[in-house]
């Protein structure tokens, strides 16, 4: 057993050292890409600039955009792989929680001109404890996706909230959409890191559905 408490000690330092490594990098990498983003909304509203240049700027703040979400899923995907329980949480009112949330993908979603809408259950616990965090980009991360990939129709979410045996809460959530869809012999794919439809490449960093996988994986759940 000892050599195995060595191995064991030896990985967990190995895991914790590329936590820390990847955690200061992407400090480094936000503070120049927050400059470009800063300066790029200042120059979106400059008057003087020729409507061209205007795209040309949208062009590079887009890309800052895209690149600080990787950042940013990098970081969460390492900092899951450091941790080892998922004992964190808060106290919050669940469907206050959920019609909080929605309210930024109600506007999206006349934004875009297509409707949206949230299903509450009938019958709901007042009271979770969750990882609301983790809980949010879970849920942002796959509305997002939806609408991203719908130009016309709907995007729907329905959720309910069940107690298992050792009454706890499990929470079921489906979200469904009018866009394009996936084919079939694609679906064992679509979780691997940097994997994008090949019609939909070049269209996001492709860590979306990696990231979502890996938080659920880390609270026991299934996606």
């Amino acid at each position: 057993r000892f050599p195995n408490l060595v191995g064991e000690f030896m990985a967990q330092n190995a895991s914790e050292a590329k936590s820390n490594f990847i955690s200061s990098l992407s400090h480094e990498f936000r503070t120049p890409l927050n400059a470009i983003l800063g300066y790029s909304q200042i120059l979106e509203r400059n008057t003087s600039i020729l409507p061209d240049e205007k795209g040309h700027i949208r062009e590079i703040k887009s890309a800052g955009e895209q690149l600080l979400s990787m950042v940013d899923d990098i970081l969460e995907l390492t900092t899951l792989d450091a941790q080892h329980n998922n004992e964190t949480g808060e106290e919050q009112n669940f469907k206050e929680y959920i019609n909080t949330f929605s309210r930024r993908f109600q506007e999206l979603s006349k934004t875009q001109g297509i409707s949206f809408a949230i299903y509450h259950p009938e019958r709901i616990p007042e009271l979770v404890t969750t990882d609301f965090n983790r809980l949010s980009m879970v849920l942002k991360n796959l509305l997002e996706n939806a609408f991203k990939f719908t130009a016309v129709g709907s995007v729907e979410m329905a959720y309910k909230i069940e107690a298992d045996e050792d009454k706890r809460y499990k929470l079921w959530v489906c979200v469904r959409d009018t866009g394009s869809g996936i084919h079939e012999e694609d679906l064992e794919q679509i979780y691997n890191p940097f994997w994008q439809h090949e019609p939909l490449k070049n269209s996001g960093t492709g860590l979306v559905l990696t990231l979502c996988k890996r938080i659920v994986d880390f609270f026991c759940g299934t996606i």
